[in-house]
């Protein structure tokens, strides 16, 4: 099998900003799990809760949404999570 580049995004206007953040979201994910799952750092974790929710989306809007994640290499459900910790940045709400 062969290996080959994945090809360039297109970007927005703001998208090195953007594509920044997603960055730090992504890594903080990682480093929550890494720290959760091997318990070594030697500080009391506190494990962040997650809670399941139901949403209903339109036909189109879904499909958007999927075309969305996997653009970004991601999962619907981080897809959407971190669009709205993005939207609630953005605005303050913290």
């Amino acid at each position: 099998m062969t290996v080959t580049k994945s090809p360039q995004r297109k970007r927005r206007s703001g998208g090195e900003a953007a594509e920044q953040r997603a960055e730090q979201f992504i890594a903080g994910a990682s480093e929550a799990a890494d720290t959760s799952a091997s318990g070594q750092s030697g500080k009391p974790h506190k494990k962040r809760q997650k809670h399941m929710t139901t949403l209903r989306f339109d036909t189109e809007l879904l499909r958007r949404i999927d075309a969305a994640a996997e653009r970004h290499g991601i999962s619907r459900a981080a897809w959407i999570s971190y669009t709205l910790s993005r939207v609630l940045d953005d605005e303050g709400i913290g």
